[in-house]
């Protein structure tokens, strides 16, 4: 067995930064493992603010066959959280916010357990048609990205078994609470074996001189897990303690980037809750003073405050931060060792149930399910 690169597209010109969907046909067979998805966008030449990053605007990453069979349903957030969950490390990522600067993403779209899963793939024979569709939304990037393009290839398992399935993994609620005492239940479809559960915020949308009005556990009070009916409760806690027991599993997370080192701006980590962060001057600081100094404040919150004396407008400046839940996102994961021994069959539950407790009106709560699909 062994792997095989197949270009679908390379460097193709993201036409409007801001509201588009680019669609894609794939090979119309093979043993497809996952699709390799390379995101990248320059910044403005102009100086201006950091607001957002390439996984913010990208709204709808699918592919479907047929042109109605979802394969896959998520938006780049929540991609991202799920090859978290699969690999343990963030995916590859360059964030900066210097002007004149290129940006990328760069991450797998996967159908089974791992890359190069030889059990779980897609069979491109078992569909007529099958697309990628790509949609970026405006998200305040237009503000601040000036192009983009995708390229995007297939990785084929070659001269390997039949796989026996594929996993579809695809967002099956959004929630935004009407209230901080709001209250939404979500009854599993029965259909199929589910291997995971993803729940994923998404806060409101803010400018960058202003925090967010809640964080992801504020967003979420409580989460409250149950089979048969609400008989067997297997989990009954607040948001932080299923991100801490993620953390047994996944460990900490490290993100960082470049912004412009503007005093009182705020930036977003992407983390659900940072336990330690740091900023310190970029190399280009041929402008700042001998006694310019910088920091970050706001912690333990996902969006941090820089502190700044004596930067010069635009002045690039370096962040780290360390904390729980990468992608404001925590995990039911039924498949931890990725034996497929003890995944969750709803049918035998009866009924699986989540429910959610708001802690905000400030956000959206989503629930990602990935179902095992036989052929």
């Amino acid at each position: 067995m062994y792997e095989q690169t197949v270009d679908v597209v390379k460097d193709d010109s993201i036409t409007t930064i801001g509201g588009m969907t680019k669609t894609y046909e794939l090979e119309t067979a093979g043993i497809l493992s996952y699709i390799d998805l390379l995101i990248e966008a320059t910044t403005y030449s102009s100086a201006a603010n950091f607001v957002y990053y390439i996984p913010h605007f990208i709204t709808g990453i699918e592919v479907i066959g047929n042109s109605t069979d979802i394969l896959l349903s998520l938006d780049a957030q929540e991609l991202a959280a799920l090859d978290f969950y699969m690999s343990k490390q963030p995916v590859t990522e360059r964030r900066t916010g210097e002007v004149s600067t290129v940006n990328n993403f760069h991450i797998p779209i996967p159908f089974g357990r791992k890359l190069g899963d030889p059990e779980y793939a897609l069979d491109l024979e078992k569909w007529d048609l099958v697309e990628l569709n790509i949609t970026n939304a405006d998200m305040g990037a237009t503000s601040f990205f000036a192009s983009g393009s995708y390229t995007v290839r297939e990785k084929f398992i070659r001269e390997g078994p039949a796989p026996t399935g594929y996993f579809k993994t695809y967002e099956a609620n959004s929630w935004t609470p009407a209230s901080t005492t709001a209250e939404k239940t979500i009854d599993f479809p029965k259909n199929y074996l589910i291997r995971q559960a993803l729940i994923s915020v998404l806060p409101t949308k803010k400018a960058v001189t202003e925090p967010y009005d809640a964080e992801m556990w504020e967003i979420l009070d409580l989460i409250k897990f149950s089979y048969k009916s609400g008989n067997i409760v297997v989990f009954n806690e607040d948001t932080e303690e299923l991100m801490r027991q993620n953390e047994d599993v996944y460990g900490l997370v490290d993100l960082g980037g470049v912004v412009q080192g503007d005093d009182a701006d705020y930036l977003s980590t992407d983390l659900g809750w940072v336990l330690d962060a740091n900023a310190s001057l970029a190399p280009n600081q041929t402008q700042a003073t001998s006694g310019a100094i910088v920091g970050l404040g706001n912690l333990p919150e996902s969006r941090l405050i820089m502190y700044e004396t004596q930067l010069y407008a635009g002045q690039p400046v370096n962040w780290k931060a360390r904390g729980y839940a990468y992608m404001l996102s925590a995990i039911f994961d039924f498949d931890e060792n990725k034996s497929m021994a003890n995944l969750l069959d709803p049918k035998a539950m009866e009924t699986v149930r989540l429910k959610y407790t708001a802690g905000s009106t400030a956000g959206k709560v989503r629930t990602v399910l990935q179902q095992v699909r036989p052929y």
